[in-house]
């Protein structure tokens, strides 16, 4: 129900595939690398393997100003050896450097669609070796594939969710610049890989799937995970906000608080010297998007008193009722689960599908094994 096909292979499947001890080695793995910033581009592809680099360079003048490449990656490698990094993880191996300066951004994508389509048969000794690409780039890689580097379909992919900063090329030795922080990023690749086949393992996904939030996701994939095993119906939302199927157009206490939040934010409207009507129609636009149902005046009140009552709790708070019952001298049984007077239907409970008692007086009960599953 509204979920997406791969998250639900990722539920019911999992990574069910696992590679034999004795067939260690036979996965090579090649780094790619692609910046782009300010109308200049440097892509560089690393092949561990055999100890080569291709680097391709967009300038505006044909002028290498590269240092010294193979200087730059033993000072990387030296400072992670310092920090206790295991040498197996690092490219300790003097390269060899290829490095062409381009004005015409196709020329440098036709080199390196044919330098990743021949990628076997760069090397007769890793002919017969499985490879799939560590890729980093703050390019898609759906743009990549579809109409700049065609030849990325014939190899399995594994995304590297690390991002440069932007701006990163505004300078006048920037080619320096981004050499140094592709080596850098190079350097890290394989102690990243490890980490996220560790990450993998625990989530029982495959490595290519992993994304780019895995706590958050991780939260989704255990949590709907549970629910299936306890017979529950899952339906996901599409977009950050939770899908609630059009209830909270019937909820009054939620119509009241956007009522409310109108309110402030015409007032500030109308007491401002921009345009009254463009704002106020601005803002009403925006709380039909946004659906703001919280009112927050931070500030200090010492001669005030007041009296408040709690409604619509967050589900941290659900989650912890029972410490809350617990603070106040109470059980769980005045709360959640428990029968109270239908007004419409007489004493009774709410007869549910399998006979069992329901509340009436709140749809949050309605939840309830599920935000036991949660907790």
């Amino acid at each position: 129900m509204n979920v997406p096909l791969d998250f639900r292979l990722l539920i019911t499947l999992g990574s069910i595939c696992s590679l034999r001890k004795e067939q260690q080695r036979t996965l090579q793995c090649i780094y790619l690398y692609i910046h782009q910033d300010n109308g200049k581009l440097f892509i560089a592809l690393f092949i561990p393997n055999n100890s080569r680099v291709f680097i391709g360079i967009l300038d505006s003048i044909r002028e290498n100003h590269m240092p010294n490449l193979n200087k730059l990656l033993k000072n990387e490698c030296e400072k992670r050896l310092q920090k206790g990094i295991d040498t197996n993880l690092l490219p300790i191996n003097e390269h060899q450097f290829e490095v062409k300066v381009d004005t015409d951004i196709q020329n440098i994508w036709k080199r390196f669609n044919k330098i990743i389509a021949n990628l076997r048969e760069n090397d007769m000794e890793t002919r017969t070796l499985s490879i799939y690409l560590a890729m980093q780039s703050n390019i898609s890689i759906c743009d990549l594939q579809s109409s700049m580097l065609s030849s990325l379909n014939d190899y399995p992919k594994v995304t590297l969710s690390i991002k440069d900063k932007t701006n990163l090329y505004k300078g006048l030795d920037w080619q320096r610049t981004a050499a140094r922080h592709a080596l850098q990023h190079y350097a890290n690749a394989n102690i990243i890989l490890v980490n996220m086949l560790e990450q993998c393992r625990y989530l029982h996904i495959p490595l290519g799937n992993f994304p780019d939030d895995p706590c958050l996701f991780a939260c989704d994939l255990f949590y709907a995970r549970h629910l299936i095993k306890h017979n529950h119906l899952l339906w996901c939302s599409l977009t950050d906000q939770p899908d609630l199927s059009g209830k909270e157009q019937d909820d009054y206490r939620m119509l009241l608080t956007a009522d409310i939040n109108d309110q402030n934010g015409n007032n500030q409207h109308i007491n401002s010297t921009d345009n009254i009507f463009k704002n106020a129609n601005d803002e009403i636009h925006s709380n039909k998007q946004n659906h703001p149902f919280e009112i927050n005046h931070s500030g200090f009140y010492p001669t005030s008193c007041i009296e408040f009552e709690l409604v619509d709790l967050a589900i941290c708070a659900v989650l912890n009722f029972q410490k809350i019952h617990k603070a106040e001298g109470s059980n769980f049984d005045l709360d959640f689960g428990t029968t109270v007077q239908n007004p419409l239907g007489g004493p009774g409970v709410v007869p549910s599908i399998n006979n069992t008692s329901m509340t009436a007086y709140d749809e949050t009960s309605q939840c309830l094994p599920a935000l036991r599953l949660l907790r």
